[in-house]
């Protein structure tokens, strides 16, 4: 059931996002470039949302079948292990040119994604030893 609820509930964050990230940026005062480059911010990463609810789910499914070291995973791969990587070689990629930085709010959706399918995958692998266990005992 998490499987669907959290995913719904990312979907929801993320069309509120992209739907009313002008709302948003307005609520900063910001204007010019800065409220551009913020409405843009808004719209990429926003798209992450939607990998990161099925990754929080994958986190509480590792949890409940005792895969523990599967569920680190996840978390760090998305807050961490991915995210710098990323964003610095995102940036080598733009030879460090502030006038091309928004390439670098790809960093989230890149790095969502990757530890998305590194989720599915384990889960996979969870289930299927999962089932052979209760197939032995």
């Amino acid at each position: 059931m998490a499987c669907f609820i959290q995913p719904g509930i990312m979907l929801i964050g993320f069309l509120v996002l992209e739907l009313g990230n002008t709302w948003i940026v307005q609520i900063f005062g910001l204007s010019g470039l800065t409220q551009d480059l913020m409405v843009y911010a808004i719209r990429i990463i926003s798209l992450s949302l939607l990998c990161a609810g099925a990754n929080i789910a994958y986190q509480g499914i590792f949890q409940a079948l005792d895969g523990g070291k599967e569920s680190l995973f996840i978390s760090l791969g998305r807050q961490f292990l991915f995210v710098l990587p990323i964003a610095y070689l995102l940036a080598v990629w733009i030879g460090f040119d502030v006038t091309k930085i928004q390439v670098v709010f790809f960093t989230f959706l890149i790095a969502e994604t990757i530890t998305c399918i590194g989720g599915y995958v384990m889960l996979k692998r969870i289930i299927h030893l999962h089932l052979m266990n209760r197939n032995e005992g």
